[in-house]
Parts: C-alpha cells; sequence; structure tokens
C-alpha cells in the first residue's frame, strides 16, 4: 500500500465528519430569540422541557396534556387557553412543530384547533 493513500483517507474522513456537523445545525430548530420570549415568557421551559425529553431517550412526540402539567408545575397560574396561544406563537416562530394525534384523543379538552386539524402532540 502506497502512503498516498493515508492522506486521502484522513481528509475522506475530515469530510463525512464536516458534513455531519452541518447537517444536525441544519436540522437543529431554531433557538427561542427574545422577541418570541417577549411574548410567550415560559416559551424557554417549553424548549427544555421538550429536549430533556429527549435526550432522556424518549421516543414518541409530547402530548399537549403532558407538556401542559409540566409547564403548569413551573407557572401554576398558567391557563389551558394562555398555553395554546403560547404554542400557537411557538409553531409559527417553528421553534416547535404541532402535530396531530393518530386515533382517538384521551384527553380533548388539550387538543389545539389548528388549520383545520386537531393538534395533540409537539416536537422540537
Amino acid at each position: 500500500m502506497s502512503r498516498s493513500r493515508w492522506p486521502n483517507t484522513l481528509s475522506l474522513d475530515a469530510l463525512s465528519k464536516r458534513v455531519d456537523e452541518v447537517l444536525k445545525r441544519y436540522d437543529a430548530p431554531p433557538p427561542v430569540d427574545e422577541e418570541t420570549l417577549s411574548l410567550v415568557p415560559w416559551g424557554k421551559d417549553v424548549v427544555t422541557y421538550l429536549e430533556h425529553r429527549k435526550e432522556g431517550g424518549a421516543t414518541e412526540d409530547c402530548s399537549l396534556p403532558e407538556l401542559f402539567g409540566a409547564i403548569r408545575n413551573k407557572i401554576p397560574y398558567l391557563t389551558l387557553r394562555e398555553f395554546h396561544e403560547g404554542l400557537r406563537r411557538l409553531a409559527e416562530a417553528k421553534i416547535i412543530k404541532l402535530l396531530p394525534n393518530e386515533g382517538a384523543l384521551p384527553k380533548p379538552e388539550y387538543a389545539l384547533a389548528l388549520d383545520g386539524k386537531l393538534m395533540y402532540r409537539v416536537q422540537r
């Protein structure tokens, strides 16, 4: 084997690593900006909860009842109506993604009507 192959192999490995880094940044959701935080003061709590949940190994999307309970533990005065309005704003800013439920809604009062669909799950 000639020595000229090693630099090519190393450069391919480096290029592959760089492509992986760029793809991770591209796939990463945007951070919560100050303007959105002024509209949704608990928005950072939503992002933190969803990220910790994912890091903890959760494979399914978070349900709105679960998320509401987690946020309400931190902000007990938060109403369901305020929660829904804040989620709409976070979704408009592309900080979270709201998704419809597959099948029946276990707790339909938490569903959020958006674009003619009942959203029941959220992901970051």
